[in-house]
């Protein structure tokens, strides 16, 4: 049989646990604060990969994620990159320093939530992408291979606006 501590030890345990959690999750929020502003000063969005990358999936990585995506342009790409939307594009969000103080990444999201939004932006990178590589084809500059994942990215984002145009009553053209 394994070893369990005792009532007193679990006491002692678990209130030191509720102080450094409570500590933690105000360093993550500092950090993440000060990892925006670095950001909006810099153009540079690594320090807040290295801050998410650095969490545990007890601290929400995936939320914290969504938190940067509302309160900034700094974008988490599907394939484990970090951007900068670019002011002007789709899916651009201004830095936004007074509300990400005021608004904790564990407050802002459930983790259903994050992970949704995380979703679509994945879903509109590829979709974006691949629309552009068609282009390009069509004027001449290149040929369309498309990926499993870009075929169902473009899937998503077709039922997507299918459905809020049958919601909104819009009838497609005959092309």
């Amino acid at each position: 049989m394994a070893d369990y501590m005792d009532g007193k030890t679990i006491d002692k345990k678990i209130a030191g646990i509720k102080t450094r959690s409570a500590t933690l999750a105000t360093d993550i929020h500092n950090v993440a604060v000060s990892c925006i502003a670095h950001c909006q000063e810099h153009r540079d969005a690594t320090k807040a990969k290295r801050l998410v990358d650095a969490l545990s999936k007890a601290n929400r990585p995936e939320t914290l994620k969504a938190w940067f995506m509302a309160y900034s342009p700094i974008r988490f790409n599907g394939d484990g990159d970090v951007k900068l939307a670019k002011e002007g594009t789709k899916g651009y969000t201004p830095f936004d320093l007074d509300g990400a103080a005021k608004t904790p990444y564990y407050e802002k999201f459930r983790e259903e939530d994050a992970a949704k939004q995380l979703a679509v932006g994945d879903v509109d990178r590829r979709f974006w992408a691949l629309l552009g590589t068609m282009r390009k084809a069509l004027a001449g500059e290149g040929t369309v291979a498309v990926k499993d994942e870009d075929r169902a990215a473009v899937q998503a984002r077709y039922d997507l606006l299918i459905g809020v145009a049958r919601a909104n009553n819009i009838e497609r053209e005959a092309a």
